[in-house]
């Protein structure tokens, strides 16, 4: 079942997707396919924010029993921002993303947070300028899984969430957290608390062999914070499903990152799209010199199974204030049925 699931009222706005709206018989046709709590939910996510400004993607697997909702949920126009998307219950969180748009391409606006709330079913972000005044629009993605047969408390039984680990404090923060081995690391995220002072800015958040891990940094002006980390794991036995498989760390793709100055933005290429599998959670990870500095302005899923070059996964950077030509890699993870 490889569907895109938009709302009457509910219409992506995000960056370069187009908006749709679906007519009153697709939207009836819509109802149908999902429980009225599922729909409830959306109408209640909006909270305050204004119609039209959340949207939900869905699709599955190769075997059409493993299917993952993408929420997203931009917010805006303000130099700080903190959007936080809560899934639907028939749906258990296993990752996110963020990504800052709207904004001046000679300032720049950075993710300060992007991680998950395990028992709330939940992904917040957190953006802001730095240096200059730039209002802008900070999108955040929840991203949650439901299995054929297989109903979320069962799924989550077999899941876990790492407690958060928190660094000290420091000007370039970084931060573990560690999956037990009976678990594959299928998401992580991290959050940055600078105080009340200028700012310190994600340089990467990212998953590594067995772990999770997030560094942060300050710039032009010194910003001491601690950066806090979480994983999110699973088996690979699923009760009354059978096994999946799980691309983590060790094969998944870094896309080989472009370097230059300036914004820049990696895409991986077609190769990389994501036939038969469903995407769980984004990482990126950008390059950077110790008195210069580029940072993260983003690192989102693919919102569609077969996602083409403006809705595939990736990843941000930019340098301000001092030119830095470094380098940018994105990171994804991903599940399937086991053949």
């Amino acid at each position: 079942m490889k569907q895109f699931l938009s709302f009457l009222v509910l219409v992506c706005a995000i960056g370069c997707h187009t908006d749709s709206t679906l007519d009153n018989e697709e939207n009836k046709n819509l109802r149908t396919k999902q429980p009225d709590s599922f729909f409830r939910t959306l109408e209640n996510q909006r909270g305050g924010l204004p119609p039209g400004k959340a949207a939900y993607y869905s699709y599955t697997d190769w075997s059409g029993q493993i299917e993952a909702l993408v929420m997203t949920v931009p917010q805006g126009q303000s130099g700080v921002n903190t959007v936080t998307a809560t899934l639907p219950p028939e749906y258990v969180l296993v990752g996110g993303g963020a990504r800052t748009t709207d904004t001046d391409i000679t300032k720049g606006a950075f993710i300060t947070a992007s991680y998950p709330n395990w028992v709330a079913n939940s992904w917040t972000a957190s953006s802001k300028h730095h240096v200059h005044n730039d209002p802008h629009t900070l999108t955040v993605y929840a991203i949650g899984i439901k299995i054929q047969g297989v109903t979320a408390q069962t799924l989550r039984s077999v899941m876990t969430c790492t407690a958060p680990s928190t660094s000290g404090s420091g000007t370039q923060p970084y931060a573990q957290a560690f999956m037990p081995s009976s678990h594959h690391i299928i998401g992580g995220g991290a959050r940055i608390d600078y105080g009340s002072d200028d700012g310190n800015l994600m340089v990467y958040s990212r998953p590594s062999n067995g772990y999770w891990e997030a560094k942060g940094k300050d710039h032009i002006h010194q910003s001491f914070a601690t950066i806090t980390v979480w994983a999110i794991g699973i088996q690979d036995f699923i009760p009354g499903f059978g096994y999946i498989d799980v691309i983590n760390y060790d094969s998944s793709w870094v896309s080989g990152g472009p370097c230059g100055t300036g914004l820049i933005t990696q895409v991986p290429s077609p190769t990389n799209y994501f036939g038969g599998w469903i995407a769980t959670c984004a990482g990126a990870k950008s390059n950077y010199q110790p008195n210069q500095g580029r940072m993260l302005c983003g690192y989102w899923p693919p919102i569609s199974a077969n996602p083409g070059p403006s809705d595939t996964s990736g990843a941000s950077s930019k340098d301000i204030n001092i030119s830095s030509w470094e380098c940018l890699f994105s990171y994804v993870m991903r599940i399937r049925k086991r053949p």
